[in-house]
């Protein structure tokens, strides 16, 4: 039992320092485009950082609040489980709070994802919204609804 929690730890530990170092290659890739100008710009390889942006700074705070209830859970089992022998009677109640606990860590990971979910959704939609069509847009519009009416007229005299 021990060793399947410090298994199932280092599992979690090793997702973190996955997140991390996903974070610091995307930071890096960005950083090298703006830095490099001559690279060439692709819509897919664009799209793929900010996508990678997104989802790494939604699922990361997640995964470091995860990690760090079950290093709580796996460290107050292990101590109890050491503390107490098998069959004593105060060992059940701890084990139950660990188990509590973990079960609240869950649902501490499932709020601070909705938090990170909601601030990064709000600012993309803000961004969203804060983009105006300029004059020559604009223009472009109207000369294409006038282009358009002349069709429809010309075919509708037909």
């Amino acid at each position: 039992m021990q060793i399947g929690l410090c298994i199932m730890l280092s599992i979690d530990f090793i997702a973190v320092l996955t997140d991390i170092t996903l974070i610091h290659i995307n930071r890096k890739r960005r950083r090298n485009r703006l830095m490099d100008s001559r690279q060439r710009y692709t819509l897919s390889s664009s799209y793929q950082l900010n996508e990678n942006q997104c989802t790494t700074g939604i699922v990361l705070p997640v995964t470091i609040t995860q990690s760090s209830c079950y290093l709580f859970y796996t460290c107050s089992s292990l101590l109890s489980r050491h503390m107490y022998p098998a069959g004593d009677i105060r060992l059940y109640p701890l084990t139950n709070f660990c188990y509590l606990f973990c079960q609240l860590s869950l649902l501490l990971a499932t709020i601070t994802f909705h938090k990170q979910y909601l601030t990064t959704y709000n600012i993309q939609k803000r961004k969203l919204l804060e983009i105006q069509l300029t004059q020559s847009t604009e223009q472009y519009f109207h000369s294409l609804n006038q282009h358009m009416n002349k069709a429809f007229e010309i075919r509708e005299n037909l």
